[in-house]
């Protein structure tokens, strides 16, 4: 339990964000003070909900704060068919008393003539005095299909959710219980997005600006642009990915347009002062702004924000990673990647993980993939790759560079619908053609370096073949199809 919280001390908890404070309804200033009285551990979540006028309500959360704890919250706001209008968040720093004990807690035996009775030594209850931060949530939404929100459903999702949350190890350690609910509200955020008649061609219109200047403590992020389901959980996921915290936020939307403002800092709690990571926050938002715009077009959009979110933590924390930042931001190559990244997980696991170098040549050669390379081209030009190459190790990387990128952008064209299940079967059997007959020249000249040209009973030149069996051999391989071969 909690020692009841005295008003001056409330103001004084207040006065953290005493300027925020002042924008607030007097309502609103007094439903914060009475969440915060009700929080008792780390693993508390109180909410409440009424009904605001023009078929908006208001949803109020209070939970012990961490990063990512509002991509969380407003994950499930999403997830339960809600528009945010308007939010305000903080995250604000409160002692509560919290339970203790004390005494010997050995179990001692006594021996009686029934038998034996355990006894336990009297433990003593003392309270201790603990600083949390707890973020408050003020959220004012609107339910996309007019109804109003299945209240008690939310309040069990978000109680759930927050619980879980809690049981995470701090950083550097697994957040175990924060990633499963994470995960969690991913899956349910999947079935929202999936909302026709929400999405129109093109690019968005994005005003992105940083302010490190007008708090001595914290960054600020200005966004300015068209209102996007789902904004406020992709990049509030990204942030955290990135360890950055967000200690309060303000959504303002007026008709279509929606202005974030967000007040950042390090985990450490000190301000962003790296004008390079500022500059990746920026790239980040502008990116996923642009993303989240065409995840309704995704098959799945719940798998393609997962796996788009595992990508921009990769280019994040690449020192070259802005090159590749402008070049994702082409609406057509976005609209691409969503559409792939929502269907295909083994696209993904097979090279966007650890090769996603090679989906961006890919990825920006729009013609390359509308086009149906012939074996002689292919042949051509992997050849051109490997003329400059003269040592054995060289040559295999670049050959197998070489082949993952047609793999996948062979994989793209059938994925998006450019090729069909027969043509596709021609164009990986031609690929595993070329790759594997150059494979074997490369060997065969490394062995005759080392060994000298193999030769018949005769003196003349032993010659070699490969034979293909399987699907291979019939020109109908398919995804994950293995290379049966005869030499």
């Amino acid at each position: 339990m909690t020692t009841p919280t005295s008003p001056e001390t409330l103001d004084a908890l207040l006065a953290q964000w005493s300027g925020a404070m002042s924008e607030l309804h007097p309502d609103d200033v007094d439903l914060v003070w009475r969440l915060l009285d009700s929080v008792t551990s780390s693993s508390d979540v109180e909410t409440e909900m009424r009904e605001r006028a023009s078929g908006e309500w208001q949803v109020a959360v209070c939970l012990a704060d961490r990063v990512g704890m509002l991509s969380l919250v407003s994950g499930l706001l999403t997830a339960h068919g809600l528009d945010i209008v308007h939010a305000d968040t903080f995250t604000i720093v409160h002692t509560v008393s919290t339970p203790t004990f004390t005494g010997n807690s050995r179990r001692r035996m006594r021996r009686h003539a029934d038998g034996q009775v355990v006894r336990r030594r009297p433990r003593k209850t003392l309270y201790r005095k603990t600083a949390t931060p707890w973020a408050v949530m003020l959220f004012n939404v609107r339910s996309r299909s007019g109804p109003a929100p299945e209240w008690e459903k939310l309040k069990s999702d978000l109680e759930r959710a927050g619980r879980q949350a809690a049981t995470g190890k701090p950083a550097p350690y697994s957040d175990t219980g924060f990633d499963a609910a994470r995960l969690e509200v991913i899956e349910s955020f999947s079935h929202a997005m999936q909302v026709p008649g929400r999405w129109t061609a093109g690019k968005l219109p994005v005003d992105i600006a940083t302010d490190n200047s007008t708090s001595d403590d914290h960054s600020l992020l200005e966004i300015t642009s068209v209102d996007t389901p789902g904004f406020l959980f992709a990049f509030s996921i990204a942030l955290s990915s990135v360890r950055v915290n967000v200690v309060r936020a303000r959504i303002r939307t007026d008709g279509d347009t929606v202005r974030d403002t967000f007040w950042l800092t390090e985990p450490s709690g000190e301000k962003i002062e790296s004008e390079r990571r500022l500059e990746q926050i920026r790239a980040a938002a502008a990116l996923i702004k642009q993303f989240t715009h065409l995840l309704p077009t995704a098959p799945d959009p719940g798998q393609a924000l997962r796996q788009f979110n595992l990508l921009t933590s990769q280019l994040l924390s690449h020192s070259d990673w802005s090159s590749e930042f402008e070049d994702l931001e082409s609406p057509g190559v976005l609209e691409t990647l969503a559409e792939m990244m929502g269907t295909s997980r083994f696209l993904w696991e097979q090279f966007l993980r650890v090769q996603h170098e090679n989906l961006f040549p890919v990825l920006l050669d729009r013609p390359g993939l509308d086009s149906s390379f012939s074996r002689s081209v292919l042949a051509d030009s992997v050849e051109s790759l490997l003329v400059e190459r003269s040592s054995h190790t060289e040559r295999v990387r670049v050959l197998n560079d070489f082949k993952d990128r047609q793999m996948f952008r062979i994989n793209l064209r059938y994925i998006t619908g450019r090729i069909d299940r027969r043509q596709f079967g021609t164009e990986l059997s031609t690929l595993a053609e070329v790759t594997v007959e150059k494979a074997f020249e490369i060997s065969i000249d490394s062995m005759k370096s080392q060994f000298g040209t193999p030769r018949l009973e005769d003196g003349s030149d032993c010659g070699w073949a490969v034979l293909a069996l399987g699907k291979f051999g019939g020109s109908d391989m398919g995804f994950g199809s293995d290379l049966e071969l005869i030499f």
